[in-house]
């Protein structure tokens, strides 16, 4: 939980990930959980500004999508931070 009362959230998000990719690729985006009084969700948007494609990314791991992630929030702002695949 934040000093302002709100939880945040952050995830991988494969919504806009055509079919034919197979969940291959991802972004990250964000949530806001107000706790005072309203307990209600407020969406953030995308944290990343393209999409990960995980096809292209090597790893001993299965899945190879990324399980380190971290979210800081201050009075400024809103700062995640987690693994990219690959570019070509």
């Amino acid at each position: 939980m934040a000093a302002n009362g709100r939880v945040y959230v952050m995830w991988f998000d494969w919504r806009e990930s055509p079919t034919t990719a197979c969940g291959a690729l991802s972004s990250i985006s964000a949530v806001a959980l107000r706790r005072l009084r309203h307990m209600s969700w407020t969406r953030l948007g995308a944290l990343s500004d393209r999409t990960n494609d995980w096809s292209l990314s090597a790893s001993n791991l299965v899945p190879n999508q990324a399980t380190i992630s971290g979210l800081y929030v201050n009075d400024a702002a809103v700062y995640g931070a987690w693994p990219d695949s690959a570019r070509p």
